[in-house]
């Protein structure tokens, strides 16, 4: 009756932490999506994603240029003289100018062009953008999982070191119970002296293993410090209990895994791209108009005038509205092998999609099975703990009547300790699971459930 009322206490005291400052999942996650930077780094690739998709329909828009130029040069004759520079310069005069042959010169000029028969390549580009937003977006979602998986791992670890911690601290009262049974039947003269020299060993093994635990448990504190910012408060934390508990899994449909949508995004956008390569074969035409104001230090005559000034004596304005058609012939067949490659792509990411889909399938199916095999063990490993703490019982009562002596006693013990040592670890390999399955079915929603407060 004694371990019955240890364990009894054990669950007493686990159960009445909701009274104290119990650990909430999805306040933990909450506090990690405010924390964590690394969805700040998400949002800011979905916030270039939608900047490079508007900076493709620019190049749509009619095309501006503006130039203007004032300098000095010289002006001697010579059919087609020029100086390769950028901009407009006039060098060429006639040979029968007169005065100084260094001018002034001033050109200002404005050209516009504007691709206004498209072939719907427009309309292709918007839906490239989009199609890079949506991966972007599902990058996010992905990294979301991945986070919770982590987190959630870290959490359930600190739950199973919560209970190892519980659990040795009892199991140490109980050590100290047989230290003092056995000092007390030594002194009696019905035991050896040694016996209480065997229990106290045995007792400073335990508080070893208590010190090692307790190592581990500040340490999973920080792991999970990492995502929220601030350290847990775990004293006394309720769901230590609810470590130690099946759920029940209600059936339902999973969601389509990120992984999947990713890759169904990447056909698209390859799809899109196949179709706007094949409208780069075509040609541009073109709306074209132009604007110029120029002028310099020669007037009509042709004389030269060397005052700055006389720059702005004699203007010429002229203006160009026009169509034009260009067609790039090494684009065309560009165009067309751009087309093949990005076929060649999306029937390798259809045979990649494919073969991720039936690698999912599988893999949530073993862990079905697993998960199944798991719940049916978990009640024979209470049947098992059962079946120890009795014998464990019968034998305290037999070396309290001196019939056996504290060697075997221990022997039991230990065998107790392994037992339930054996529970719970048959319940945090059963959590792993359970987090590997959710993470396949892309909802962790029965851990929040679970963990609520």
């Amino acid at each position: 009756m004694f371990l019955k009322k240890k364990n009894m206490l054990l669950l007493f005291i686990l159960w009445i932490a909701n009274a104290a400052s119990a650990q909430d999942l999805q306040a933990i996650w909450e506090n990690t999506k405010q924390y964590y930077k690394g969805f700040e780094e998400k949002k800011q690739g979905i916030l270039l994603a939608k900047q490079d998709s508007l900076a493709r329909l620019l190049l749509y828009k009619p095309q501006v240029q503006v130039q203007f130029q004032q300098g000095l040069s010289s002006a001697e004759g010579g059919t087609g003289a020029f100086i390769p520079l950028a901009g407009i310069v006039n060098v060429n005069a006639s040979d029968a100018i007169q005065g100084d042959k260094h001018l002034f010169n001033h050109y200002l000029s404005g050209i516009m062009t504007w691709d206004f028969l498209r072939f719907g390549k427009r309309d292709l580009d918007k839906q490239i953008g989009h199609a890079q937003v949506r991966q972007s977006v599902l990058e996010e979602s992905l990294f979301e999982l991945q986070l919770q998986e982590q987190l959630i791992a870290r959490f359930m670890n600190l739950q199973y070191l919560e209970v190892m911690v519980t659990w040795y601290t009892q199991q140490l009262k109980h050590y100290r119970l047989m230290l003092s049974i056995s000092r007390n039947l030594a002194e009696a003269g019905i035991k050896p002296a040694a016996d209480s020299l065997i229990a106290k060993s045995a007792l400073h093994q335990m508080e070893s293993n208590l010190t090692l635990l307790q190592g581990r448990k500040e340490g999973a504190k920080f792991l999970l410090k990492e995502f929220i910012g601030q350290e847990v408060d775990w004293t006394n934390d309720q769901n230590g209990r609810k470590f130690m508990m099946v759920v029940n899994r209600i059936p339902q449909d999973s969601l389509i895994h990120p992984e999947i949508n990713m890759e169904l995004a990447a056909l698209n956008r390859l799809a899109l791209d196949q179709q706007r390569n094949e409208k780069e074969k075509l040609p541009r035409f073109l709306l074209l108009g132009g604007l110029s104001n120029r002028s310099s230090s020669m007037n009509s005559a042709g004389e030269i005038r060397t005052n700055y000034g006389q720059l702005y004596d004699r203007f010429s304005n002229n203006y160009f509205l026009g169509v034009g058609v260009t067609w790039n012939f090494q684009q065309f067949l560009k165009g067309a092998s751009d087309k093949k490659y990005a076929q060649i792509k999306y029937q390798e990411k259809s045979y990649a999609t494919a073969l991720l889909k039936a690698k999912q399938e599988a893999v949530s199916a073993d862990l079905e099975a697993q998960v199944l095999a798991a719940e049916t063990s978990m009640d024979l490993a209470r049947k098992s703990m059962q079946d120890a703490e009795k014998a464990q019982e019968m034998y305290r009562t037999r070396y309290e009547g001196g019939l056996i002596n504290l060697t075997e006693l221990l022997q039991v013990q230990d065998m107790l300790l392994q037992t339930s040592l054996k529970e719970v670890n048959a319940y945090r390999d059963y959590w792993k699971l359970l987090i590997s399955w959710s993470y396949q079915r892309a909802d962790f929603s029965l851990f929040f459930n679970h963990f609520n407060g």
